[in-house]
């Protein structure tokens, strides 16, 4: 045989091989992609909610997912991101802790963003979330409820009680004048006789 008959014959033995192999390359690929879209959905859609257990599973699989070379912008976001969730929110501090904890999260999506293809800007991405304020005072009443639970059943607080009435006295109504004092009158059966007249 000659060199380009033997070239041609491993071709048609070897192409079916490498369809396989671009085929499952193509797959894997294909569903690592939809993993973080999952991911990026998720953090998207919560991003009004992070308090909520699907916003924090999300967070903790972004090492899992983005774990090759071209995701290291997003990695290094995330690890900026977890390293400041991580240090202590004084009331001191507050307004800069939040404000800082913010721009973080934003770069996150950005870098996600970027990764996956989508051409979102910081500030499309930190203003174009919907939460209701309805939701909002909801979570705020649940939260001031849960933290004096908390302290009375530590110990930290006491439940006030009212009394308004104790049960077999009389209630309280308008107030009555006091009864008259008892009067002195002079005596009338003998010299050292005392009468007391009552009303």
């Amino acid at each position: 045989m000659t060199t380009p008959e033997i070239i041609t014959a491993l071709a048609v033995l070897v192409s079916p091989l490498f369809a396989v192999q671009a085929s499952e390359w193509f797959h894997r690929w294909r569903e690592k992609r939809q993993r973080r879209l999952i991911i990026f959905r998720t953090l998207m859609s919560t991003r009004a909610t992070r308090l909520s257990a699907d916003h924090v599973q999300a967070l903790n699989v972004i090492d899992i997912e983005f774990n090759d070379r071209k995701s290291r912008g997003v990695r290094d976001a995330w690890s900026a991101y977890l390293n400041h969730l991580n240090t202590t929110r004084t009331d001191a501090g507050a307004t800069v802790w939040d404000s800082t904890k913010d721009n973080l999260f934003v770069e996150l999506l950005y870098e996600m963003a970027h990764q996956l293809g989508y051409p979102f800007n910081k500030t499309h991405i930190r203003t174009t979330a919907y939460y209701p304020k309805g939701y909002s005072d909801l979570e705020a009443d649940q939260y001031v409820g849960r933290k004096a639970l908390l302290a009375i059943l530590s110990g930290e607080r006491s439940v006030p009680i009212r009394v308004t009435s104790i049960p077999g006295e009389p209630s309280a109504g308008p107030s009555l004048p006091p009864p008259p004092a008892p009067q002195l009158v002079p005596p009338t059966t003998g010299p050292s006789s005392v009468g007391m007249r009552l009303p």
